[in-house]
């Protein structure tokens, strides 16, 4: 049974919610650190780069020291089109200071931290949002994904190709 209090308690928060965002406008910055990996990273930031009418987000990309000439024209291309804000290491510095260094660039902004072999669709980072705002005390949110052994579903996992039904282009 449903206490009704509560519900009301709930929607109330999440009228709250909404109209906090509605006040508050705010970029988001989505860092994608990139090594190599031409064959998971262009379907990654393409995928970033068609949800992005649907997100204020700015694409950040990191090249942390890449040797392949594929992913290092995919990349230039990408940024020359100004879909991509690119920065890159002048060698190859890991993914955690990589990942420093990106969140430097506008300590004023959420970020986004999307490893390059993801794949986004959709509303995801408003998505994001909405959840990390719904509550004052959230610090930071996951999403479900199916190839992750912390935040997998339906359950952790080891396996990189299980599938949840959904489609990234859905």
């Amino acid at each position: 049974m449903v206490d009704n209090a509560h519900a009301r308690r709930l929607m109330s928060q999440v009228r709250n919610s909404r109209e906090q965002r509605a006040a508050y406008p705010m970029t988001v910055d989505v860092i994608v650190p990139v090594y190599n990996q031409f064959h998971v990273v262009a379907p990654c930031i393409n995928s970033a780069i068609a949800s992005s009418r649907l997100n204020d987000f700015e694409i950040i990309v990191i090249d942390d020291g890449s040797t392949e000439q594929k992913t290092l024209r995919y990349l230039q291309y990408e940024s020359n089109r100004g879909n991509i804000t690119l920065l890159r290491n002048g060698c190859n510095i890991g993914f955690t200071r990589t990942v420093n260094k990106g969140m430097q660039i506008h300590p004023d902004r959420d970020v986004i931290l999307l490893n390059s072999d993801t794949l986004v669709y959709g509303d995801w980072a408003t998505r994001l949002g909405e959840t990390a705002l719904s509550e004052a005390d959230i610090a930071t949110v996951n999403p479900l994904t199916n190839g992750s052994h912390i935040s997998g579903y339906p359950h952790r996992i080891s396996a990189r190709n299980m599938n949840i039904g959904l489609d990234y282009l859905e």
